[in-house]
């Protein structure tokens, strides 16, 4: 191995890489399907399809919602939960995405960390609609459907 190949890498100029002066930001981001300003990308560049439609291209836009959601232990009493509904919902209180845990997850995340007062749920989905609050609720094999636990999503 010579002297030259173990340097460190040298920024390269990119002088000439600019978008030019035939196409601007906006029309690069209804080709790639993309919106910079709102961080949302379009269905069809999800989908690996061709580039949106440019006149539908608003209402194709979706947000990638990545969201923990802290559930206190204490509020959850029993022993045999089987599973728990776990959902985003909108202004309105109806679902926009739920995906469900399993009783074995559940008791999982209370006995992860017996330190930590709170388990954690994480969440990924795409949707055009932020969320405005999220619903985990508990099912208990010897008591049914136990109080459903809520909070609101703070966007600060």
């Amino acid at each position: 191995m010579d002297d030259e190949s173990c340097k460190p890498c040298k920024r390269k100029s990119l002088e000439g890489f600019g978008f030019g002066i035939e196409r601007t930001l906006e029309d690069y981001e209804k080709y790639a399907g993309l919106k910079f300003k709102t961080r949302q990308v379009h269905q069809e560049t999800i989908a690996n399809q061709f580039p949106p439609i440019i006149s539908d291209y608003e209402t194709g836009l979706v947000s990638k919602i990545k969201y923990c959601i802290n559930v206190y232990k204490g509020v959850l009493t029993e022993t045999d939960y089987d599973s728990a509904a776990v959902a985003f919902l909108d202004k309105d209180g109806n679902d926009l995405y739920r995906q469900d845990i399993t009783g074995e997850e559940l008791m999982g995340l209370m006995n992860s960390n017996t330190e930590d007062q709170f388990i954690q749920i994480w969440r990924e989905y795409e949707s055009i609609n932020q969320p405005i609050s999220w619903r985990v609720w508990p099912h208990s094999t010897s008591k049914g459907w136990m109080d459903r636990i809520e909070d609101k999503i703070s966007y600060e």
